[in-house]
């Protein structure tokens, strides 16, 4: 099995590459060191207290700042509905505490790393991160452009919401997924600030995870909004994005060219 972090190195000092992973992979056996996980120095190797051997690799030589953080095992398997073992997690803690140097964006697991590959990503983490950035909180936020097809309420059942928009409204599909971010609130439009994802430190999933999705395998979803949209066609789909995946609250994202839909499922149980 395997696993990937990415980060983005900010810090105003802009030193080589290769000192760069050098001061972290010493940084990260520092701290996975204290935590009870020995990390063979020279090979990169992870061992936890049990025995168990992971390996740690950056695989990411694309850019100077960007950083994937491949862990892999052959030992450990998933079990009680978890997806991670403690050392990635501890790793991925590691970037959330150091943001001095580190920016946090996300943890994939081997079917997401997988999809991305086989399937594409249309738009990224790293491009929502900069949006936000970009964007500016104004009244014209007040009234949004984003179509309320189907609204739930706040109740112990589950839910599902289709919400929508034009290219023409919003510009684009990161444009259209901030004003989503901006207004949908398990379920309801609740107008919030952007100040929080503007300020925080790691990427929180809740921005988006950006995981493509076979439509093939989205019938319920699909289903869902023909109910609301009648004449909406499969084929109109561009691409499908899995923004949430909490077990409690899913969003999906189609990109439907001259329009973009929302699908969330979600349950207070």
């Amino acid at each position: 099995m395997k696993w990937i972090i990415k980060t983005q190195y900010i810090h105003d000092f802009s030193p080589s590459r290769e000192w760069q992973e050098n001061f972290v992979l010493s940084e990260l056996g520092v701290h996975l060191y204290k935590r009870d996980f020995d990390m063979t120095y020279g090979t990169n190797l992870i061992t936890n207290e049990n025995g168990i051997n992971f390996e740690l690799k950056i695989t990411s030589k694309d850019s100077h700042e960007v950083f994937d953080f491949e862990i892999s095992t052959t030992n450990w398997k998933p079990f009680l509905n978890k997806e991670y073992p403690q050392v990635v997690i501890l790793i991925e803690d590691y970037f959330k505490m150091a943001n001095r140097y580190w920016y946090y964006l996300e943890t994939l697991t081997e079917k997401e790393i997988n999809a991305i590959q086989q399937l594409g990503r249309t738009i990224t983490p790293f491009q929502i991160k900069q949006r936000i950035k970009e964007t500016k909180i104004t009244t014209d936020l007040i009234k949004p452009a984003i179509e309320s097809m189907e609204e739930g309420k706040y109740i112990s059942a589950c839910q599902t919401n289709i919400f929508s928009g034009t290219q023409k409204e919003h510009g684009d599909i990161l444009d259209f997924w901030i004003s989503c971010l901006v207004w949908i609130d398990v379920g309801e439009m609740v107008f919030n600030d952007l100040y929080y994802y503007k300020k925080a430190m790691c990427f929180d999933a809740e921005c988006g995870s950006c995981i493509p999705i076979n439509i093939e395998e989205m019938q319920k979803p699909i289903d869902d909004i023909k109910g609301v949209i009648p004449d909406f066609e499969i084929s109109s789909v561009k691409s499908c994005l899995l923004m949430k995946k909490d077990w409690n609250d899913t969003i999906l994202l189609f990109d439907c060219g001259n329009y973009y839909i929302i699908h969330n499922w979600w349950t207070t149980d």
